[in-house]
């Protein structure tokens, strides 16, 4: 009785984790919520699907947040790991933005960036930290994961539900193996 309330707490216990390793993730230093669009997409799709989900993608407002980013979201690997984040020229002009409207007081522009390479690189992207974890800028075509920032994130209802549910399984069992 007891192994078998054993193996129903582990797989509650991973599905848990699986549910909630595929949330978003919270970083006290800005008090926002982060995570990957749902798959690599040009600069203007996964700036979409960030303000669909009610974010937009990543602001870098400091050295700290910039830390996060990097560790977090671009931590090594070869340049198919290079992220969106959320810096554009919207006029080609050489004058770049956040999306959210936040001032760019902050930056970490790779040496000789923003270049406009080729007249046309008006998005900004995020280099692994193999990679120096510096920001470049490139023509918005290019499919990368897009590091979406929430101000505010509600889990989706189903998510608590099931959340929720595994709580109450756990606890069930846990008092079934206290009381044999």
């Amino acid at each position: 009785m007891k192994g078998t309330l054993v193996v129903r707490a582990a797989v509650l216990a991973a599905l848990l984790g699986t549910v909630c390793s595929a949330s978003p993730i919270f970083w006290p230093g800005s008090g926002h919520w982060y995570e990957f669009t749902s798959q690599p997409l040009d600069w203007l799709s996964a700036q979409s699907e960030a303000t669909s989900k009610g974010g937009y993608l990543v602001v870098i407002n400091d050295a700290a947040e910039q830390n996060f980013i990097s560790t977090t979201f671009a931590p090594s690997g070869a340049n198919e790991f290079f992220v969106w984040i959320g810096l554009w020229d919207p006029s080609g002009s050489g004058t770049f933005q956040w999306v959210n409207g936040d001032p760019l007081i902050y930056t970490n522009w790779a040496p000789g960036e923003p270049n406009n390479l080729g007249g046309s690189e008006w998005a900004g992207e995020l280099r692994t930290i193999d990679f120096g974890g510096q920001w470049n800028d490139l023509n918005g075509s290019f499919a990368h994961y897009g590091v979406i920032e929430y101000d505010t994130y509600i889990p989706e209802p189903a998510t608590l539900l099931f959340v929720g549910s595994g709580l109450i399984g756990l606890s069930l069992i846990r008092r079934r193996l206290v009381r044999s």
